[in-house]
C-alpha cells in the first residue's frame, strides 16, 4: 500500500487502486476492499457480479510493473475489518480517518432513514390490504 493507492491482483494484473476511491466511492464500503489489500481478488470480484463499468473502471488502475510481484494468498475467510486503517503516516491518516468517519456516519443516517420509509411501505401494504379485504 502506498500512501495515495492500494495494491490489488486481478486475473493476473496489478491494480493500483486510489485511497479516494476506497474512501468515498466504493459502494460496497472501504473496509471491504483493505480486507483484501495487496491480494488476488478475482474470485471475490467475480463472486459479487460487479458491472460491466466496474471492470472498465479498475482498466484504469492496470499497473504495468518491470518485475513481477507476487500477491498474498487469499484468506478462506478474510480476517474482518472494522475499521479502516490505512497507514501509518500521521498527516494522511488523520484526513483519511475524518473521511472514514464521515462515510461512516452517513451510511448509518442512510440505514436509519432506510429501516423508517420500510416501516411506511410495510404500513401502507398491511393499510391497503385491510382495505381490500373489507370491500370484500
Amino acid at each position: 500500500m502506498s500512501e495515495t493507492h492500494v495494491r490489488f491482483y486481478y486475473r493476473g494484473q496489478t491494480l493500483m487502486v486510489p485511497l479516494e476511491f476506497i474512501a468515498r466511492q466504493h459502494p460496497g464500503g472501504c473496509e471491504v476492499l483493505l480486507a483484501h489489500a495487496d491480494m488476488d481478488i478475482t474470485k471475490v470480484f467475480e463472486k459479487y457480479n460487479h458491472s460491466f463499468d466496474a471492470i472498465e473502471i479498475m482498466r484504469d488502475w492496470r499497473v504495468k510493473e518491470k518485475k513481477s510481484v507476487a500477491p498474498r494468498a487469499q484468506a478462506a475467510n478474510p480476517p474482518a475489518v472494522t475499521h479502516c486503517d490505512v497507514g501509518d503516516e500521521e498527516e494522511d491518516d488523520e484526513e483519511l480517518r475524518a473521511i472514514v468517519q464521515e462515510i461512516k456516519k452517513k451510511e448509518a443516517e442512510m440505514k436509519t432513514k432506510r429501516s423508517w420509509w420500510n416501516k411506511v411501505a410495510l404500513s401502507i401494504g398491511v393499510a391497503a390490504s385491510a382495505a381490500a379485504i373489507g370491500m370484500k
